[in-house]
């Protein structure tokens, strides 16, 4: 927890290449960079990363300006196929100016689980797309998780409709299994 551990996570994400889970140990990661997995081409393995469990494997979000983990595709109308981040905590010591903790962006059937998002100076997660747009997520699944103590939302998916009993976007909350957006 007391240096920088992003350049060898993100060369493990990099070697994974969506095929395999990234398994993080227990303890505190700093991150001073996104961990993302950019893909440009149709269906594409998405990113797999597993924590030890909430409050066991803690991320120290120091990005500004993004979020600490990033699925994502580069090219409209093509989606990384599965995914998930599960069983870790995000925070942040140091606070950076517009820090969000999961970022999403043309994934299909991606999956958030037991993932405490706390303190981010910006949303909890978030979803970058319009409605209809080719890169909005779809069955994007977020369970067991908690966003709390975010200056931004806890979630917030800028569609201009939303199919959730929260809305499109949602305040900090707690709770178990609270969201599913099917687009």
């Amino acid at each position: 927890g007391q240096h920088d551990d992003t350049a060898a996570l993100q060369a493990a994400i990099d070697a994974a290449d969506g095929r395999a889970a990234v398994v993080l140990p227990a303890g505190t990661i700093v991150v001073s960079q996104p961990l993302a997995r950019e893909t440009a081409e149709q269906w594409a393995p998405g990113l797999k990363l597993q924590g030890q469990g909430v409050g066991v494997t803690v991320l120290d979000n120091r990005v500004a300006n993004g979020a600490a983990i990033v699925a994502r595709t580069t090219v409209r109308y093509k989606f990384q196929l599965g995914g998930w981040v599960r069983d870790l905590t995000i925070n942040s010591t140091t606070h950076p100016a517009n820090s969000s903790g999961i970022s999403v962006e043309g994934v299909y059937n991606f999956r958030v689980d037991s993932v405490w998002i706390d303190g981010m100076t910006a949303d909890g997660m978030v979803n970058t797309n319009l409605a209809m747009d080719g890169d909005a997520a779809i069955e994007l699944q977020v369970s067991n998780s908690w966003f709390l103590n975010n200056q931004g939302h806890g979630f917030n998916s800028h569609f201009g409709f939303c199919n959730n009993s929260l809305g499109c976007t949602t305040p900090n909350v707690q709770s178990s299994t609270y969201l599913f957006l099917e687009m």
